[in-house]
């Protein structure tokens, strides 16, 4: 990723001295920003075309892969341990992958999702709608105080 130069001159936009990008010489950083939000909005159907393409380069999903590579590896030696067993595991047909959400049963490809990652192949296969929610649920309930006993 290249890096911005970023200097103080006067704003043709708005007039004002402030923090100009190198390479957008016509406008401040607020500005500019603002010019882009408005073009982007404009031009949304456009524009969701391109970034999903965008999204589907070489490039983008390596770069994905890695940040979510570092993710799973912040998580732990028994998280990546557990996923690590469940891919092998799907690969080998010892454990199958249904074609539908056990939760909502929606035809998808789901997500394994493990409450115990000590038991790696015990896992409960969600789409990315219901995943997100069990997440949700474990936080909430690992995030409420205990109450303490008289």
């Amino acid at each position: 990723m290249r890096q911005s130069v970023v200097m103080i001159k006067t704003c043709r936009m708005c007039g004002l001295n402030a923090e100009h990008y190198n390479s957008v010489p016509t406008g401040c950083k607020e500005c500019w920003k603002t010019h882009v939000r408005a073009s982007r909005e404009k031009n949304a159907v456009y524009y969701r075309e391109y970034d999903r393409k965008r999204s589907k380069t070489a490039k983008r999903k390596a770069s994905y892969a890695d940040k979510q590579r570092s993710k799973r590896k912040a998580m732990g030696p028994v998280y990546m341990a557990a996923h690590s067993a469940l891919i092998r595991a799907v690969k080998k047909g010892t454990v199958i992958r249904p074609d539908h959400c056990t939760r909502c049963l929606i035809n998808c490809s789901p997500q394994g999702h493990h409450d115990d990652y000590s038991k790696a192949l015990d896992v409960m296969w969600l789409c990315p709608i219901c995943h997100a929610a069990r997440h949700k649920e474990l936080g909430k309930l690992n995030a409420q105080p205990t109450k303490a006993t008289k």
